[in-house]
């Protein structure tokens, strides 16, 4: 209720009050002053008014600001700090080959991990950091697409503007192209120039001919000289100008008329310049040969190297009347030229002091290249070398085809930039080589073969399979011995065996015999390589096969004894030259092979024979053990070969033994081999030593490898036994 004063009030809980016959006399309720309530509300439904004017206004700007950034021609994406994309455009979405939608809150580089790094990138990041407007070109391959970007950034983010520029781009290559087409028409009129002169001179010889000829030679000649690019004057005997052409005229700014009869020497060109085209001229007039002249001269850009052709023009009496000058600007050209002269010596230069293996192929994959330190390595000259295949010469027959497959391949998709493979020298050796390979191009981008530099890694590689043999040795054979020792040890060091015990006694005679093992592997292999790396001299002496066959046969007759087996020995007065100690220590270590795997009982045979065929001395000795798998006759001259996995424990061998016999016999020039007879179980280890040595050259011998094989016979060595 709104009263008198202006206030309004609310009532509620109102209610009547009667009398005893029920009748209304008064009403009762509760009054509320809710003035400034209602005041209050009507001041906020006026704000909510003025907020959803507000509100739409804002809308209308947006969309206003929206259409306008979608009719644009542009692309536009606005990005936060962290590149999330806050807004993207119709036409950027166009060009970005997605829904503009579909960018919204999205990381920029994680939509295009491809740009990450270009030059794009690395631009928006700076102005990012710097405040600063940056604009950049970019090609974006993924998108096939050229782009003009302009950025602008702000303190809450950054606005990008960009437009396709590809057919502007294109056009430029086309534009590139054409003047690259324009050049070569030029050199060909020009070419045409010369021939219609040389055919002028021809024809002057009649007259009706010449005079139809000399016109249509002008016509030619105008249109030539007024569309081409080079500078084109003609001068008389004296200097004059004859004729400018269009090119001339631009480049003095000066009309050819003002030019036509003036004297060179007197139109302000510097007096070396003008002496060295008179120069020219003079030995063109004196000899009607065509002259070439390079000079220098100022031009508004610097000083500018220009090439001058000097052709004859002569009179009907075949004298030269005057001189055509096409002159050309070469400062480009030759500071290129200059440029790719410098950098081919400084590469030859490289390629040719480098000590590494360098080819250049073509692709038929002849040698077009090979640097000194290739020959050197190989032994070959340029001249047996240059234009032949690289494949044949090279290689060997068992990686041809694949050497040739993967050259196939780096022409065609520039695979295998990195490969390994084995090279034959002329002397026959091969060395391993580690090669980086390039596939050349022409400027087309056509490729024209490959250029590969390699390191002869044939050293390292022998040194690394060295290396895993010691490693295959130190794993295999030293660790069961130190095993059984450590362990014996640790049975009586934490007394869990009694020392003074009878197992005590016997673990302690394993220890024992474990540390003997190793002492005889250690010293057996010491004794092998110092053989093999020539570390070792042997003593070259005559020598007598009987004293030596004693001598080892009495070194071995207590083993004998042991065994329970009997040596006969047939020794037979033959003299040979060796080193005594070491032909001893093969024999024994044979004789003791020998009776190690014969049975109790048995015979060992030891003869020595002289060979009817050759200057050789062959020494057997056989026994009737358990025979050798004929697969085995070779292998059981290598390192640690067993022919039962056991006998290293049961008969105390190191497995190294055969391996040093072979060593000191081919130190020797000689050889061994051992033959078996299934029939009987029967081996046969042949030795055959030279009767002599040149002492004089060999006093004092380096051992050398003479060979990596081991004969193994079975038809024309077998020895039968009685």
């Amino acid at each position: 209720m709104k009263l008198p004063t202006g206030d309004i009030t609310y009532f509620s809980n109102l209610y009547s009050i009667r009398n005893r016959q029920n009748e209304t006399y008064a009403i009762c309720g509760m009054a509320t002053n809710i003035t400034s309530l209602k005041r209050a509300q009507k001041q906020l439904t006026q704000l909510i008014q003025l907020q959803q004017l507000a509100f739409a206004e804002i809308l209308r700007s947006r969309q206003t600001l929206t259409n306008v950034l979608d009719s644009i021609i542009q692309g536009f994406v606005a990005m936060d700090r962290d590149c999330q994309c806050t807004y993207v455009n119709r036409r950027a979405g166009e060009l970005l080959q997605c829904a503009p939608e579909s960018l919204m809150g999205k990381n920029a580089w994680a939509q295009y991990p491809d740009a990450v790094g270009n030059a794009f990138y690395q631009a928006l990041l700076h102005a990012l950091e710097t405040q600063q407007t940056a604009q950049v070109e970019q090609y974006y391959e993924p998108l096939n697409l050229w782009l003009d970007n302009w950025i602008y950034p702000s303190p809450e983010g950054v606005a990008v503007f960009f437009e396709d520029i590809t057919a502007r781009k294109q056009n430029e290559e086309e534009l590139r192209i054409y003047r690259e087409e324009l050049e070569a028409l030029v050199k060909q009129r020009t070419a045409e120039l010369l021939e219609t002169n040389i055919q002028l001179q021809q024809e002057l010889k009649e007259r009706e001919r010449a005079e139809a000829a000399l016109s249509q030679s002008e016509r030619k000649y105008r249109t030539i000289t007024e569309n081409s690019r080079d500078l084109i004057l003609r001068h008389d005997r004296e200097l004059n100008f004859l004729y400018v052409n269009p090119v001339f005229e631009k480049l003095t700014g000066t009309p050819a008329k003002d030019w036509i009869g003036k004297n060179l020497m007197n139109m302000g060109f510097p007096s070396n310049i003008n002496q060295q085209i008179a120069d020219a001229c003079e030995a063109v007039f004196n000899t009607g040969k065509a002259n070439i002249l390079e000079h220098q001269a100022p031009s508004p850009h610097g000083w500018k190297i220009f090439q001058a052709l000097i052709v004859p023009e002569f009179d009907d009496r075949h004298m030269v009347e005057s001189v055509l000058i096409s002159t050309r600007d070469v400062t480009e050209f030759k500071e290129n030229e200059a440029l790719i002269q410098e950098a081919e010596r400084r590469w030859r230069y490289l390629l040719d002091n480098v000590e590494l293996v360098v080819v250049g192929l073509n692709l038929q994959g002849e040698v077009e290249y090979v640097n000194p330190f290739l020959l050197e390595l190989t032994g070959y000259r340029a001249d047996e070398v240059m234009g032949h295949s690289w494949f044949e010469l090279f290689l060997p027959k068992s990686q041809q085809q694949m050497v040739l497959t993967a050259f196939e391949e780096i022409i065609a998709q520039e695979f295998h930039p990195h490969f390994q493979n084995s090279i034959v020298t002329k002397a026959g050796e091969e060395r391993t080589i580690s090669w980086n390979n390039t596939q050349l191009r022409n400027p087309q981008g056509e490729a024209i073969g490959t250029m590969s530099i390699g390191e002869d890694i044939t050293e390292r590689f022998l040194l690394e399979r060295v290396k895993a043999e010691f490693i295959s040795v130190v794993s295999h054979e030293l660790r069961t011995p130190l095993t059984s020792i450590q362990s014996a040890l640790n049975l009586l060091d934490e007394q869990i065996v009694p020392l003074d015990s009878t197992r005590g006694q016997e673990i302690l005679h394993i220890a024992a015999e474990g540390a003997d093992r190793l002492t005889r592997i250690v010293n057996d292999m010491l004794d092998l390589e110092r053989l093999e790396s020539g570390k070792v001299s042997l003593n070259l002496q005559p020598c007598q096969a009987e004293d030596l066959m004693v001598q080892a046969t009495d070194l071995i007759q207590v083993l004998a004894n042991e065994a329970g087996v009997f040596l006969e020995t047939t020794p037979q007065p033959y003299q040979l030259v060796g080193d005594g100690d070491r032909i001893i220590q093969v024999m024994t270590n044979l004789l003791s092979n020998a009776i190690k795997f014969s049975p109790q009982g048995a015979t060992v045979h030891f003869d020595v024979e002289l060979e009817t065929t050759s200057p050789f001395l062959r020494f057997c000795v056989r026994d009737r053990g358990r025979g050798i798998p004929q697969e085995q006759l070779e292998s059981i001259f290598e390192r640690f070969h067993q022919v039962d996995a056991s006998d290293a424990r049961q008969k105390g061998g190191t497995g190294l033994g055969l391996a040093i016999c072979r060593s000191i016999v081919q130190q020797h020039g000689g050889i061994i081999w051992a033959e078996s007879i299934s029939k009987v179980k029967a081996v046969v280890f042949v030795l055959q030593f030279p009767l002599s040595q040149n002492l004089s050259s060999r006093k004092a011998i380096k051992c050398t490898l003479v060979s990596d094989e081991v004969r193994v016979s079975q038809k024309n060595h077998t020895l039968l036994l009685s």
